[in-house]
């Protein structure tokens, strides 16, 4: 299985996306990043989505693929 998520790049009215997106500004997308980074480590067993920060439409925009592991069972460490 594989999830694609994206972050923060859709303004929505009434529930639906609207377009043009907004992007990210580059600051975002390292805080993004550490933030992402953080919660995987709460993944047991070890788990690293691959992450691509590339433009769209000239907006700059984070995509996530998170690949499904060999294990079935996974734990997440709560705060």
């Amino acid at each position: 299985m594989i999830l694609y998520f994206y972050v923060k790049i859709l303004r929505k009215e009434n529930g639906r996306p609207k377009i043009p997106i907004s992007g990210l500004e580059l600051s975002e997308i390292d805080k993004i990043q550490k933030e992402l980074l953080a919660k995987c480590k709460l993944i047991q067993p070890s788990y690293t989505p691959i992450v691509d920060v590339t433009q769209y439409k000239g907006k700059n925009i984070l995509v996530v693929w998170c690949f499904g592991g060999q294990t079935s069972h996974i734990n997440v460490q709560q705060h």
